[in-house]
């Protein structure tokens, strides 16, 4: 390592995400630094699955899930700063096909953008399965 930042802290970033990763039973956690455009740092902890017990890397595929909220928030109120949407809008009127959706939580012109980011639209987030408490995600094809 030739970043005498990185190498300073390198120690105690390792056992703080180290311990961090355990206190929270995270099952795999990959954590990197960005100096520039390289990627300066990087530690992998837990396992990319039970039976190897690899640990994570750099190249290591995980699920996006509630990651993409962040970027899907950010796009949003920049589109409304440029004035191109609004929060109260349906979300028919940027999606035209999603008038043809039916629910039993009212009608779909209630759904808004603004409910969306609320997790209030009425619309179901996930399968009901237990992928959370079992860690048995469907094979990524």
């Amino acid at each position: 390592m030739t970043d005498p930042v990185l190498s300073s802290i390198d120690e105690r970033l390792d056992a703080r995400l180290s311990r961090l990763a355990a206190e929270h039973g995270f099952p795999g956690l990959v954590v990197g630094i960005v100096r520039g455009e390289e990627l300066a740092w990087v530690r992998g902890y837990g396992a990319v699955d039970f039976d190897s017990g690899m640990t994570p890397d750099e190249n290591t595929v995980f699920r996006c899930a509630s990651i993409t909220k962040t970027f899907t928030g950010t796009a949003i109120f920049q589109l409304r700063d440029a004035g191109k949407l609004g929060l109260d809008d349906p979300l028919s009127d940027h999606v035209p096909e999603f008038s043809a959706a039916s629910g039993d939580a009212g009608p779909v012109e209630a759904v808004t953008i603004r409910r969306l980011l609320a997790h209030y639209s009425g619309l179901v987030s996930e399968a009901p399965l237990p992928y959370w408490e079992t860690y048995e995600f469907p094979e990524m094809s």
